[in-house]
């Protein structure tokens, strides 16, 4: 598998002036791109990627970033991808296929690829947090593992 072939992530922008955030959500590649065009052929509206423009980063704060998903793996497009920054949703995609075939005993993650700055958690939950769930995490002062949802 590739970059763009059933992964998930964020970046920044490298051409954009300020920089862009994004969260990559590329499903099968065979999905997300039957023609199997080259990137620069797939028009930019078919990019899996949800956009923040002039997201909230600074020197001197932390950020808060939450990525959801729902209806993965069904074969309809009623796929639902949201990014939340400090607890307000900031963008989403809706309505695709959102196919990923894995091979859990292969997966991997990466945690700060070409990132600059820092990092202090990551979580998995085995399901979609609300809103609400959200905006409690960006709010608590404890870290994960005292016990969030118990």
């Amino acid at each position: 598998k590739s970059w763009d072939d059933a992964c998930f992530f964020v970046d920044f922008s490298k051409d954009d002036v300020p920089r862009k955030f994004r969260g990559g959500f590329f499903c099968d590649k065979s999905v997300w791109n039957p023609k199997g065009l080259p990137w620069d052929e797939v028009p930019e509206k078919e990019h899996p990627f949800i956009v923040v423009e002039n997201p909230p980063f600074g020197h001197d704060e932390w950020t808060h970033v939450v990525m959801t998903f729902s209806n993965i793996n069904t074969g309809e497009k009623n796929g639902s991808i949201k990014l939340y920054m400090n607890g307000e949703l900031k963008s989403s995609m809706e309505g695709r296929e959102q196919t990923f075939t894995w091979d859990t005993e292969k997966a991997w993650i990466k945690i700060g690829y070409n990132l600059i700055g820092w990092f202090d958690e990551l979580a998995f939950f085995d399901r979609e947090l609300s809103s609400e769930e959200i905006g409690e995490l960006h709010r608590r002062s404890e870290d994960l593992s005292s016990g969030f949802g118990k």
